[in-house]
């Protein structure tokens, strides 16, 4: 975990040649962990001026574990399913990669970043100062874990930077297409959703009003 964050270009070469699935699991379950512990403290930064509301600093504490421990799992899972349609996009362009080839860098980019998010958050709490140093702690994190997924790429797949791009823009440009479609069915399963209760009223009180009528 430390040689991730101090030296990462030599976890990355430690990793291709050892290829151990159980590492990238281990980093991906840390990085979920931090994101976890993020969420819990940035809600609770949001809301602090409430925590000693009665009732609310309760509501709000319980809703920031419920946080935590979705962004938790949402990790994982997606850490998962990121990390296998990766592997299959590099293996179709052309790398000789696994599952582990697929996961690891994702798992030491999104643990380099949690870190980042982490200290950025607690540095917030500093008067004055504070913003501006967890904004330039989260660039740096940010951009250091971005890089070290593209190195990753490249030395466990065994390709190109081009290659690389491309994997990653096909990757990023399909996950977004997918937000897309899953908010354009939401937004038409609501108005589906509308239609039918106005469809219902109307024939409810059309209904009432020939009821009244024949009476």
């Amino acid at each position: 975990m430390l040689n991730v964050l101090t030296n990462p270009i030599e976890a990355l070469m430690e990793a291709k040649k050892e290829a151990s699935l159980g590492k990238a699991f281990v980093e991906l379950i840390i990085a979920a962990v931090l994101f976890a512990v993020a969420a819990y403290l940035g809600l609770g930064q949001l809301f602090s001026g409430l925590a000693n509301v009665p009732g609310i600093g309760s509501l709000v504490s319980g809703g920031a574990l419920f946080l935590a421990a979705g962004v938790f799992f949402a990790v994982i899972v997606f850490g998962v399913i990121a990390g296998f349609i990766a592997t299959q996009i590099f293996k179709i362009l052309g790398g000789t990669g696994g599952f582990s080839a697929g996961l690891t860098p994702l798992a030491y980019s999104w643990f380099l970043t949690s870190v980042g998010v982490v200290l950025a958050i607690l540095l917030n709490f500093i008067p004055i100062i504070g913003a501006l140093l967890a904004t330039l702690v989260l660039l740096y994190f940010f951009a250091v874990g971005t890089a070290v997924s593209f190195r990753g790429f490249k030395e466990l797949f065994d390709i190109d930077y081009v290659t690389v791009l491309v994997g990653v823009t096909l990757f990023w440009g399909a996950f977004g297409l997918a937000l897309n479609m899953i908010a354009t069915l939401a937004i038409a399963q609501t108005l589906v959703g509308l239609l039918t209760t106005m469809l219902t009223a109307l024939s409810s009180l059309s209904g009432l009003v020939g009821s009244g009528l024949l009476g």
